[in-house]
């Protein structure tokens, strides 16, 4: 003989109901090699995953601190070649990084400098990206196998009633002899 169900009273309903939303906000349904699973959500801040809350209001001390390196924003800009090119001149010598410049739009970065008169080391920077062209000296530079590392110029960026300089950094990578994986070079 089946047993008879016995009906839940208003409270008990209510209990349940407020059981299922708590249960709800706690924990969600994911699937797993073919199955539904029950996890934790992620922690939320401001209805924010708590990753992403941190990446838009931590300040790059906190992040250092708590050496959350990856989610510090940093001045440098990033493109990626294929070829490296060099050229020499007599006391003049260019380097080009590029795809092959077939068409006029191609991205291109160029450093060009001379030893025929005395200049100070000034070199000449261009590239596709106008913002990126300067004729001044290299701040820093950093070569290794794969990587050459730039910092060159003075950009103006006004602050509250002042202004201050700020240098720009490049990186080039040629991954030439590389893994597969890797087969290009890159411009910070």
């Amino acid at each position: 003989m089946p047993k008879a169900k016995k009906k839940l009273t208003t409270a008990q309903k209510r209990a349940r109901k407020k059981s299922k939303v708590e249960r709800q906000k706690k924990y969600m349904w994911v699937l797993m090699n073919g199955k539904q699973v029950r996890v934790k959500r992620p922690p939320m801040i401001e209805g924010i995953d708590a990753d992403e809350y941190i990446q838009q209001n931590a300040d790059p001390i906190w992040l250092h601190q708590n050496e959350m390196w990856e989610y510090i924003q940093t001045d440098e800009e990033l493109f990626e070649f294929k070829t490296v090119s060099v050229t020499k001149s007599g006391d003049y010598y260019q380097v080009v990084f590029h795809d092959g410049l077939d068409t006029e739009d191609e991205p291109y970065f160029m450093i060009q400098t001379q030893f025929e008169f005395p200049d100070g080391g000034i070199c000449h920077f261009e590239s596709h990206n106008e913002h990126l062209i300067e004729h001044c000296k290299a701040k820093s530079v950093s070569l290794s196998t794969n990587t050459l590392r730039l910092t060159y110029g003075e950009e103006q960026r006004p602050e509250q009633g002042g202004s201050t300089m700020r240098s720009r950094s490049r990186r080039l990578r040629n991954h030439r002899n590389s893994p597969p994986r890797n087969s290009s070079a890159a411009i910070y």
